[in-house]
């Protein structure tokens, strides 16, 4: 059973990486389902994305009490420290200025990655758009974004749904 769910698994994870499948689901060994998204950067004039250019992928649990999430991300800019935000907040969905700070990670040398954890949105998100920014153009605090760089930014290819299980 666990070889045949590594394959699924690995059959989706290759055919998202060609552009073939843009969202994934799989499941936890509890049983719980985890979603998969892939960010690119996208060309801002067109919003076609670059898929030569930095990348990522967020995987996350879409119900439960907190937005768990891990995240690996590709050709950033190196040693460069990015903020993971929803574009909107408890009343905003994809409103400028508003985002909602999720969590923080610093880029290494040759421009990766990794960063997981937990935020407890305290609401559920419908058809959300979920970012990687550089932490200089967005005030966590005030949950406003300052700048607005977006050739430096990793985009959604797929809104997210998420239901806060304690909301």
């Amino acid at each position: 059973m666990k070889t045949k769910l590594m394959a699924l698994v690995l059959i989706s994870v290759i055919l998202s990486g060609m552009g073939l499948v843009s969202a994934i689901t799989y499941y936890h060994t509890s049983g719980k389902p985890i979603k998969q998204i892939r960010l690119f950067m996208k060309d801002p004039a067109t919003w076609i994305r670059y898929d030569k250019l930095g990348r990522g992928y967020l995987d996350y649990n879409p119900e439960r009490e907190e937005f768990y999430y891990y995240l690996k991300a590709y050709k950033l800019a190196p040693e460069t420290e990015y903020t993971l935000i929803y574009y909107g907040d408890e009343t905003h969905n994809d409103v400028w200025p508003y985002a909602t700070c999720i969590g923080t990670g610093m880029s290494n040398n040759f421009g990766k990655m990794l960063m997981s954890g937990s935020y407890d949105f305290g609401y559920d998100l419908v058809d959300a758009k979920i970012w990687l920014v550089t932490s200089t153009d967005v005030d966590c605090a005030a949950g406003r974004m300052i700048a607005w760089n977006p050739t430096d930014y990793l985009f959604e290819n797929n809104l997210i749904s998420y239901d806060d299980t304690n909301a």
